[in-house]
């Protein structure tokens, strides 16, 4: 319970270098990150803007065992979407209709701002 308070202190702040930091300390003391925590940390990504780290955290939750949410997949659209990253957004929609997870209105929304925010123009 309280590493995903602290999980949602650093991520509210996009603090990385936190979110990290509790990922060592929860190994260290032998507990397993659930999803929360991984929503948590992908929310700090997206804070952050940092695209590499929200890619390499998604792949180690599915690494993990982990199937992800339309909240981890939400999560990882919109770091993309601030980035004009349209074509990876579109490639995740494709991702959750072959594991026949629904599209939810934040989804929807990373997917229209990745389309406005879209490089080139």
């Amino acid at each position: 319970w309280s590493f995903s308070v602290l999980m949602t202190g650093f991520a509210r702040d996009g603090d990385l270098a936190g979110a990290a930091w509790l990922f060592r300390d929860m190994a260290e003391a032998g507990v397993q990150p659930c999803s929360i925590i991984y929503n948590g940390m992908l929310n700090a990504c997206r804070v952050a803007k940092d695209v590499a780290a929200a890619e390499q955290t998604f792949q180690k939750l599915k690494a993990d065992g982990l199937k992800p949410t339309v909240i981890a997949f939400s999560s990882l659209a919109l770091t993309y979407a601030n980035s004009g990253l349209y074509s990876n957004v579109e490639l995740l929609a494709e991702e959750m209709e072959k594991d026949s997870i629904p599209m939810n209105a934040h989804f929807l929304f990373a997917l229209m701002m990745s389309y406005s925010k879209a490089k080139p123009k």
